[in-house]
């Protein structure tokens, strides 16, 4: 607790010593690198300036000054109207085979660009002292008709001197036109493939709203019905990946779960695009025409790779935001979307690291990093890999698991640091703007959960403590605006000194008995369930104030389908009792849908957290099987009457007359024959399934099969079970 407390106090302090620090009025607009009218003069210049001309060097320098003698490269191409020839009508020729300004009305705007060209690098290469009159688009056109009368094929020897223009070597010219468009064009593509990635997402969810809106239609769920989308959904869209989904798998530190199949193909996806975007379209000076190939590769990874990082932070945050927006747009529930969020930022990570690494490498390569390690860039962009290593390490499974509330303190911090060092990093460089879609998104999705804290209003929640094991919460609802369906789930601050901070997520289910109450059954297990166990007296209650965030997540719709099979487990079965009693609510008088809702329990206990529920249901009619699968005989205390006071309270022994008592069964169910008895009533199945991890990949193996074995039938499986 002390160091969630020290975490926070820490957070507050390093977001006002970093937003001093920063200097936020850095920003420089991301703009297109690629300009042929740049890659082409640059490739005609270095080639004249690779040649030997004749004039004297040391009459020039002492007509014009030192300066020309510390700039011999370019003392031909500015002051020798040979060279100078040679070069405007190279750049001329080159731009026109290159397919800019092919046609003869663009001529005047091509001379008045070259001359601008020409004027531009020969001023910025004296200082802005430019040796030699401006040029004009007519004394370009002067030039390039004089060089056409006394043009001059290259000789094979660079030093040999020339004393007139001459046409360079086809071959060569290509080449150096490749050496330079290669950096420009990294970047440009590296930036289009920044989008590409992020579009691939788009394209997901495009293809989700899609079947989604498929399956809301029993025209168009009829589409559905034949041997190829059996074979989709049996083995690509229900499956998990090989056995295990919602069982968490691994070591005893690196251990989480495994992506279904549908999600795994959907992250492979992504790993050929980006393994694709990353290795592919690079323009390299094979021929050391400019600069070292080996110092082009690594400089051309690393660009590429640090503006990936960059490009895929908008969708990194999008999906580890409440989500929704997209989860009513989609039907993809919100565990998916931590999947996504968790490789976008492995992939992120990587190419963070390769972008640190490799400029690092780079500096020692060219020798400047004695003069780079202090500068603003390569230290915010130091700082930011560091903080990014952080957030990697501490959301691995283990820390989500057992330090929750270190795992959501730490994240928050982290990533708010790594925010003000990016934007400190690129402030001057570019490539921003992904940064301040970025932030947007994360600013606007907490003004989104602290206004639906501010709607439902904190109250007095009442809590009761049932056989020291399960804690049933029941919250007034007074907001308008609430409206929780089954299958959502909510959020909620227990008002406490050592509590406040922390949002917990829990399924939802608004009170069968009283109308306007919320009620939240959860098991005690560790970290926040416990310590509010230790609020609570053996078997009795109190009340705390609470704040609760939601409702979130796609809901079970009932009207859509006429035949539902519910499976819970334990604490799973709040969305399933809203489910079949809300659907039935709604088919009032025509009982349309048929429900067959299935109750597996260890402990019977959890039975006197449902007692009113129960009842409801029995009242309904509702065709509910309980499955006992404890070691122990059904306690039982006859002295207790039926309905009494103590019983709604949570007594831990039942009374005979518990709705559904007499029809505990004490094995466990048969969950294909369950399916094959559903599957008899109907040509469409609804399979609702939430409880502990074994329990609902069993459901989730059994509804693949059996979509397989059904292909004239549609399955639509719904795992319930909200893991984070």
């Amino acid at each position: 607790m002390r160091m969630n407390l020290l975490l926070l106090s820490v957070w507050c302090l390093s977001l006002l010593n970093t937003a001093v620090a920063v200097p936020w009025n850095l920003y420089k607009p991301t703009r297109w690198h690629t300009n042929w009218v740049d890659v082409i003069t640059g490739a005609c210049l270095k080639d004249t300036k690779d040649h030997q001309w004749g004039f004297e060097l040391e009459t020039l320098a002492s007509t014009h000054g030192t300066f020309l003698l510390q700039r011999r490269s370019l003392r031909a191409a500015c002051l020798y109207e040979p060279a100078m020839e040679t070069w405007i009508s190279c750049s001329r020729d080159m731009l026109r085979k290159n397919g800019k300004y092919p046609k003869s009305k663009d001529d005047d705007k091509l001379l008045e660009t070259l001359a601008a060209k020409a004027n531009s690098v020969c001023e910025q290469n004296w200082s802005g002292k430019n040796p030699v009159p401006p040029l004009g688009a007519e004394d370009v056109l002067n030039k390039i008709q004089n060089a056409t009368l006394h043009i001059q094929q290259s000789p094979g020897n660079e030093q040999t001197t020339l004393y007139a223009p001459i046409k360079g070597i086809e071959g060569k010219l290509d080449y150096l036109v490749t050496a330079y468009y290669g950096p420009v064009d990294n970047l440009d593509f590296s930036t289009i493939g920044g989008f590409m990635l992020c579009g691939y997402w788009i394209l997901i969810l495009f293809i989700a709203a899609i079947y989604k809106l498929i399956l809301r239609y029993p025209r168009t769920r009829d589409l559905l019905k034949s041997k190829f989308f059996s074979v989709v959904d049996g083995r690509i869209v229900i499956p998990a990946l090989v056995h295990s989904h919602a069982t968490p798998v691994g070591w005893p530190f690196y251990f989480g779960m495994i992506p279904t199949r549908l999600e795994t193909l959907t992250i492979l996806g992504y790993t050929v695009l980006h393994t694709v975007l990353m290795t592919t379209r690079y323009y390299f000076d094979i021929y050391h025409l400019v600069s070292d190939p080996k110092v082009q590769k690594v400089l051309f990874v690393v660009d590429r790779a640090g503006i990936y990082a960059f490009a895929q932070l908008p969708v990194l945050f999008l999906f580890g935001g409440r989500n929704q927006l997209l989860e009513m747009l989609t039907g993809i529930k919100f565990r998916s979307f931590v999947v996504y969020h968790k490789w976008i930022g492995r992939f992120m990570f990587w190419d963070s690291a390769v972008h640190s690494i490799g400029y690092t490498y780079h500096a020692f390569m060219e020798d400047y990093w004695k003069y780079a390690k202090n500068s603003a860039t390569f230290q915010s962009g130091r700082f930011a890999m560091w903080y990014i290593g952080g957030i990697i390490l501490f959301s691995f499974f283990f820390f989500r698991n057992h330090y929750y509330e270190f795992f959501l303190l730490s994240h928050i911090l982290l990533v708010t640091l790594v925010l003000v060092f990016l934007w400190k990093h690129c402030g001057q460089i570019g490539w921003n703007e992904f940064l301040v879609v970025t932030i947007f998104i994360w600013a606007l999705d907490r003004l989104f959960r602290a206004w639906k804290i501010i709607l439902f209003r904190s109250q007095i929640a009442t809590l009761q403590l049932l056989q020291d094991s399960y804690i049933r919460i029941s919250i007034p609802i007074t907001a308008k605006s609430w409206n929780a369906k089954p299958g959502q789930y909510c959020y909620i601050h227990f008002i406490k000194p050592t509590m406040f901070w922390q949002a917990h997520p829990f399924s939802v289910m608004d009170s069968l008995v009283h109308s306007n109450n919320l009620v939240i059954v959860l098991a005690v297990k560790e970290g926040a369930t416990r310590r509010l166990r230790d609020y609570i007296p053996f078997n009795g209650k109190i009340q705390m104030r609470v704040a609760v965030e939601g409702p979130y997540g796609e809901p079970i719709e009932g009207d859509m389908w006429n035949n539902a099979l519910l499976i819970a487990g334990g604490t799973g079965i709040p969305s399933s009792l809203a489910f079949a009693v809300k659907t039935l609510e709604h088919d009032v008088g025509l009982r349309q849908t048929s429900i067959r809702l299935v109750w597996s329990l260890r402990d019977l206990t959890i039975l006197n957290c449902y007692v009113q529920e129960l009842q409801v249901l029995k009242a309904n009619d509702v065709n509910l099987q309980i499955y006992y699968t404890g070691e122990h005989e059904i306690p039982v205390d006859k002295s207790i009457e039926a309905n009494s006071e103590e019983d709604n309270e949570g007594i831990q022994l039942l009374d005979p007359d518990t709705p559904y008592y007499n029809q505990i069964i004490k094995h466990r169910p048969n969950i294909p024959e369950l399916f094959e008895e559903s599957l008899e009533i109907s040509d469409e199945l609804l399979v609702v399934s939430c409880g502990s991890g074994p329990f609902v990949d069993k459901v989730r193996e059994v509804s693949g099969r059996k979509t397989l074995q059904h292909p004239d039938k549609l399955i639509n499986y719904i795992e319930d079970l909200q893991v984070w």
